[in-house]
């Protein structure tokens, strides 16, 4: 691992990067100087933190500072929440799905994106937010069989090639997730989920105070910003580099928050059949448009 470490390698992270998030993580109480509200299950609500305030809270994750969130027993008091520690991240030990060395080259290659993240905010603090909205279908589900509306009457574009994670500004990012946010991204998971978590770093706080999500429940997130690029899938993901936008020239502004144009959005549900699809899609547009 220290021969793969990025930005500078051993030297300036060890002289430079692991003081800086050490900074971050003691200043929690002068960063977030109110208890963080939990998105409960079924619970309509929203929260906007900063993205100084989601170093931070990371860089506590990274140390696995956050009392309680490592017991999994069924009468444990975050048992509904997504793990949060890095402890499993940061662990050599397989788990029972896969094979040390797989397990290791994915471990690596995550934490290559989150400690570019650090890297990256310690250079220049950001002045973003980035804000948590979280939907529950309930009995807003419309009546599709009435509807009049055709798709020739929609302003959609669909792109048959390239991938998600490359889908440009203006777009809205829809990831059908496990029930618990993040997946396997803070162990040996490496698929849709978990890379886009790992290239957008702020996208894990969520697993702090997000409960997990019901088959009729949404996660929209506004305003993750992209600090990495990777380049494979699965078991040969890697990564590539800094994230610069291409189209503009732009770098670090890609989607900043709702009111830059270079925006996007990641919406998080739970994949069950194509009616409740539509239904959880609309929960999206219909926030959208209030």
């Amino acid at each position: 691992m220290m021969n793969l470490i990025p930005d500078g390698g051993n030297d300036n992270f060890f002289g430079n990067t692991l003081s800086g998030i050490c900074s971050l993580a003691l200043n929690l109480p002068i960063f977030v100087t109110k208890p963080i509200p939990l998105l409960s299950c079924r619970k309509e609500c929203a929260l906007t933190l900063s993205q100084l305030q989601i170093a931070s809270l990371l860089a506590n994750a990274l140390f696995c500072t956050f009392p309680r969130r490592n017991c999994h027993s069924q009468d444990a008091e975050y048992v509904n929440f997504p793990q949060i520690n890095f402890s499993h991240l940061l662990s050599a030990k397989a788990d029972s799905k896969f094979n040390t060395s797989r397990t290791l080259h994915v471990k690596i290659e995550k934490l290559r994106c989150i400690l570019h993240y650090f890297h990256r905010v310690l250079q220049k603090f950001p002045t973003g937010s980035v804000t948590f909205t979280r939907r529950c279908l309930g009995n807003l589900s419309p009546d599709w069989s009435r509807s009049e509306l055709t798709f020739d009457q929609l302003r959609l574009h669909v792109n048959a090639t390239g991938s998600i994670t490359d889908a440009g500004p203006n777009t809205l990012q829809v990831d059908f997730a496990n029930s618990y946010l993040g997946g396997g991204v803070l162990n040996s998971g490496c698929v849709q989920e978990e890379i886009m978590f790992a290239l957008r770093p702020e996208l894990l706080v969520s697993c702090l105070f997000v409960e997990r999500l019901g088959f009729d429940e949404t996660l929209i997130i506004e305003g993750a910003e992209q600090y990495s690029v990777g380049s494979g899938y699965a078991d040969d993901f890697c990564w590539a580099g800094d994230f610069i936008h291409s189209d503009s020239g732009m770098k670090r502004l890609y989607c900043r928050r709702k009111a830059v144009t270079t925006r996007a959005y990641l919406l998080s549900s739970v994949l069950l059949n194509s009616s409740l699809l539509i239904n959880i899609a609309y929960l999206y547009y219909e926030y959208s448009s209030s």
